[in-house]
């Protein structure tokens, strides 16, 4: 005959109940520890998969391929994660970005190597600057928890000085939660700064020698 826990009369087996006892046991302890969950309004868990995989397409097989929002949504909320035989990685599903509903998703739905970036967004230029310079197109991307920073910035006419100048912009959403600087470089060797604002916005801070062009590499977490 079970025992039972003092507060939660959650029943447990004894050392003297028989063997044949154990089934009926186990399932009265998992109902009622369930029935208190549930008189608590705890929320179930999720169902988080996990599974070793030969290919893709065994991938495929054992989650299905959501072709809606909704049930890439779900997929996402599900927490999967599979070890690629064949690649040797290791995938999760993401579904869509969208700024409101899901800002972790991805470019476009679907599975992607959790050590891959999973959105990739160009640098809006400031009116007066391009990509014309040797750093070549700014951007950021993001993935798993870190933004990162590359490229530069080009002054169309004549070269930056010591004034401050916002030259470019990108999603607020993935600034950082405080100002951030760079130490870049510039033209012939000369040195550039840029200053990286907690709303998106892209800053020369300061310049050595007059160069037409600033940039380099930066990166910080995700909603630090």
């Amino acid at each position: 005959m079970p025992q039972y826990t003092p507060t939660y009369r959650i029943p447990y087996v004894s050392m003297y109940d028989p063997y044949y006892d154990l089934p009926a046991t186990d399932k009265a302890m998992a109902t009622r520890v369930e029935a208190i969950l549930a008189s608590l309004s705890v929320d179930p868990a999720p169902l988080v998969a996990f599974r070793v995989v030969p290919s893709a397409t065994a991938r495929d097989a054992a989650f299905g391929t959501p072709q809606t929002a909704t049930t890439q949504r779900a997929l996402q909320d599900r927490g999967p994660v599979v070890v690629r035989l064949d690649t040797g990685t290791v995938e999760r599903y993401y579904a869509a970005y969208h700024s409101t509903n899901n800002p972790g998703g991805a470019d476009t739905a679907g599975w992607y190597a959790l050590n891959a970036a999973r959105r990739t967004i160009a640098v809006t230029y400031a009116a007066g600057y391009d990509s014309s310079g040797t750093p070549g197109q700014a951007y950021i991307t993001v993935a798993n928890g870190m933004v990162h920073f590359e490229g530069g910035f080009t002054k169309l006419s004549g070269n930056f000085d010591s004034t401050y100048v916002t030259v470019g912009t990108y999603p607020a959403e993935f600034a950082p939660a405080r100002r951030r600087y760079l130490a870049g470089m510039g033209a012939a060797g000369r040195a550039g700064g840029l200053q990286f604002n907690t709303n998106g916005q892209i800053v020369v801070s300061f310049n050595v020698g007059g160069t037409p062009w600033v940039g380099g590499a930066h990166s910080w977490p995700l909603s630090s």
